[in-house]
C-alpha cells in the first residue's frame, strides 16, 4: 500500500519501525465479525469443521523429495 501511494518500497520489518516513530501502533482485527451468526458458526465447527480436517488418505503428508526414502 505504501508503495502503490508513494512510490517508494519499504522492508515490513521497517515499516513497523517507522511506525513506532510516528506514535502509531499495529491494530488488529476483532477475532469474529460483529455480524456474525453463533448458531450458524457453531454448527459449521460441529459439522463442517472436522471433515476439512480429514486427509483423503486418513494418514499423514508423504514427501515429494528425492532424498526422502519414501521416493526410493
Amino acid at each position: 500500500m505504501i508503495e502503490s501511494l508513494l512510490g517508494v518500497s519499504y522492508h515490513p520489518g521497517h515499516v513497523w519501525r517507522l511506525m513506532g516513530q510516528l506514535g502509531w501502533n499495529p491494530q488488529r482485527p476483532v477475532r469474529r465479525a460483529a455480524e456474525g451468526d453463533d448458531e450458524t458458526f457453531a454448527t459449521w465447527i460441529a459439522e463442517r469443521w472436522p471433515r476439512l480436517e480429514e486427509t483423503p488418505d486418513g494418514g499423514g503428508r508423504s514427501s515429494a523429495s528425492r532424498t526422502s526414502p519414501a521416493s526410493r
